[in-house]
């Protein structure tokens, strides 16, 4: 689960990459003004590591290093 806050109605596209840049999962969500409570889903398939988690609209990109745990 995520927030993302946009200062406009728009669309975003998210997207999860492995560290050699290899596209494991890919979404667009459509946010309000305001802050946006966002979910990836079927990540429990994912293995345990570093992922780089990736935000952008047309205007701004918003990349984070994230780590994934086997429970």
């Amino acid at each position: 689960d995520f927030e993302v806050t946009s200062p406009v109605d728009t669309k975003i596209d998210v997207e999860l990459t492995d560290l050699f840049g290899k596209i494991v999962q890919k979404n667009s969500y459509q946010v309000r003004t305001g802050v946006n409570a966002l979910s990836l889903l079927n990540t429990e398939n994912l293995s345990a590591g570093t992922y780089i988690f990736r935000v952008k609209n047309n205007e701004v990109l918003i990349n984070r290093k994230v780590l994934k745990k086997n429970l």
